[in-house]
């Protein structure tokens, strides 16, 4: 072989002697077909990178590549190399990775674990855009070694029916089918000795497909398989996995200024910084800018393809201006890379990848719970989303099993927090609003439960504990997107304020009480809610903001928020509505003089 003079000449030769097809070699080397068609014409020069993953490909060991890609640069007519091939170990079709993957050790190594201490099945899961494929590859890759007969990358992401996934898998392993067998049963026959590790990548929208992977692990005794999915499997045997955005420098009040050095400790902001410079090589995060970065990454979530996405509009924006135009559809539509699907150049792609597998009344639910603030508790969503009934002794049973899928701690919420169901017709301070939401069921738990399972709301606790639920903010303004589309935003927002008025007419007869300590731990985790809910009593109901301005002046008063107790009060005083109501009137400056008093 000696007389070859050019790489394209080697490579046709190493292939052929090997008996490996140009598909199977462009798909172990992450390379398109067509492109390794046009090397071995001599008609495209390949890249180091490829050179190298070919040589790999090919069994040339790792001694030799030097000179192998030195041979592949030359331009001038020279004898080949004389390597010694390897026999090809650990086969794969793992893709190349082009950036690095950042603050994710942690999570690498313990996946890593799981799988080499037996587990068969691990599901990554996690929200949109926060970086499952690109973990579950590090994995894979980490891993390859310990699997004889190699790791396989299986895209479902084109797969549009789950009977195609048998044949998206027997595709990626690159063996022919032949006989009358079924597909299933022929991926089954040939995965029986084989220790292999199947990397099933964006699992949510073939999810009934599941019993496809169940039934190929209780047959292939040898075979992995990792996937990535927005929601799990509910398989025997199955380990799931959360996949959290990436850490994230704490807002701590009257803390000093962020600095550069420290915020780079922080995989978001390093993150970012890596991507900025792809765009601007001499962008940097330095102590002037360090905050807004860090602050840019807070309001991303500490998501991956947001910041991504972001970062890379530095060449337009600095991060002070790009943090001041961060917030709704600008932020959902900034455009990315075009090496990715489509639903992964933008956010508002991503997110409506989610939101086309929900049913019909979870996309209600969906959308209606982001009219929420900082989260809210379970009784808040069935007051708002919900029609407020218990419905009879049947639905009694299933709102109890619902409760112990999504209510994993069993706490159960003070009496304080459990409002009167037909609050929406006796609130004394408000209009009669619409009710209930025609489309959606009585129980909103199990949707609930089934938007924590495909991670679109996330569990978490106020400040004293109680449990919360939450979008992330970037979820949120696609739901908030989404609800105004649907035309059910003005009607989300009333009964928002009704189950706020109707709990703060309650708080405003307890707060003297037992209560009082109750009630301001509700504020502690309402207040974002709180503020919300004033924020539209002041446009469409006066007397509703006169009573709920003065009731949470009151929380605000103990807190020591004199300026904003005093800015809520000033401006619904102000409306003209609120000349006509006396009483309300009277509450408010009752709460004016308390104010002077303690300023």
């Amino acid at each position: 072989m000696r007389n070859v003079t050019a790489f394209s000449q080697w490579l046709r030769q190493q292939r052929k002697a090997l008996g490996v097809t140009q598909r199977d070699l462009a798909r172990h080397a992450g390379c398109a077909e067509v492109t390794l068609r046009k090397v071995e014409a001599g008609d495209l020069h390949p890249s180091a990178q490829l050179v190298a993953c070919l040589a790999k490909c090919l069994g040339v060991p790792d001694a030799a590549l030097p000179e192998i890609l030195e041979f592949a640069r030359s331009a001038s007519v020279r004898p080949a190399p004389a390597v010694r091939r390897a026999k090809p170990r650990h086969p794969h079709n793992l893709p190349t990775q082009l950036t690095p993957l950042l603050g994710r050790e942690q999570d690498i190594s313990a996946v890593c674990g799981r799988l080499l201490d037996g587990a068969r099945l691990i599901t990554l899961v996690g929200p949109p855009g926060v970086g499952k494929t690109r973990l579950a590859l590090a994995v894979a890759e980490s891993v390859l070694a310990q699997f004889q007969h190699g790791a396989f990358f299986v895209r479902l992401g084109p797969v549009g029916d789950r009977d195609l996934v048998t044949l998206a898998v027997v595709q990626a392993l690159g063996f022919q089918m032949s006989g009358l067998n079924p597909p299933a049963v022929q991926l089954r026959a040939y995965l029986e000795e084989k220790h292999v590790l199947l990397l099933l990548d964006n699992f949510e929208h073939v999810i009934e497909a599941a019993p496809l992977v169940d039934d190929l692990l209780r047959h292939c005794p040898w075979l992995h398989v990792l996937v990535t999915c927005r929601q799990p499997l509910r398989l025997r045997g199955e380990r799931q996995v959360p996949v959290l955005p990436l850490a994230l420098p704490a807002v701590l009040p009257g803390a000093a200024r962020l600095l550069a050095g420290e915020a780079l400790h922080y995989p978001a902001v390093a993150l970012f910084e890596d991507r900025a410079q792809a765009v601007q090589p001499d962008f940097a995060v330095s102590d002037a800018n360090a905050a807004d970065v860090a602050e840019l990454c807070r309001r991303l979530d500490g998501l991956p393809l947001a910041i991504e996405l972001v970062a890379s509009r530095v060449k337009l924006l600095p991060p002070a201006e790009l943090l001041a135009h961060l917030s709704g559809p600008w932020m959902l539509s900034v455009d990315g890379l075009r090496d990715v699907s489509a639903r992964q150049r933008t956010l508002r792609g991503a997110m409506a990848w989610s939101y086309d597998l929900l049913s019909p009344t979870e996309q209600a639910l969906f959308t209606r719970l982001a009219v929420f603030v900082g989260g809210c508790t379970l009784e808040a969503a069935e007051a708002v989303c919900g029609e407020g009934e218990n419905g009879g002794e049947g639905k009694r049973g299933k709102k109890e099993g619902a409760r112990r899928r999504v209510e994993e701690s069993g706490r159960e919420e003070t009496n304080a927090q459990r409002p009167d169901a037909s609050y929406l017709l006796v609130s004394p301070s408000l209009p009669a609003f619409p009710s209930p939401h025609p489309s959606l069921p009585p129980l909103v738990l199990d949707g609930m439960a089934s938007l924590l399972d495909k991670s679109l709301l996330r569990r978490g606790n106020s400040p004293h504990g109680t449990p919360r639920y939450f979008m992330l903010d970037t979820v949120r303004e696609y739901a908030l997107e989404q609800l105004e589309s649907r035309g059910e935003g003005a009607l989300a927002r009333r009964r928002h304020l009704a189950y706020y008025a109707h709990m703060l007419r309650r708080a405003d007869e307890e707060l003297y009480g037992a209560q009082r300590l109750a009630w301001y731990r509700w504020f502690d985790g309402e207040i974002y809610n709180v503020r919300a809910a004033l924020a539209t009593a002041l446009v469409v109901d006066g007397e509703s903001a006169l009573w709920i301005a003065s009731t949470f002046a009151d929380y605000l008063i103990i807190r020591g928020r004199f300026d904003e107790a005093r800015q809520w009060l000033d401006q619904a005083r102000a409306l003209p509505a609120a000349a006509a109501h006396t009483e309300a009137r009277a509450w408010a400056l009752v709460q004016l003089l308390r104010l002077d008093f303690y300023q």
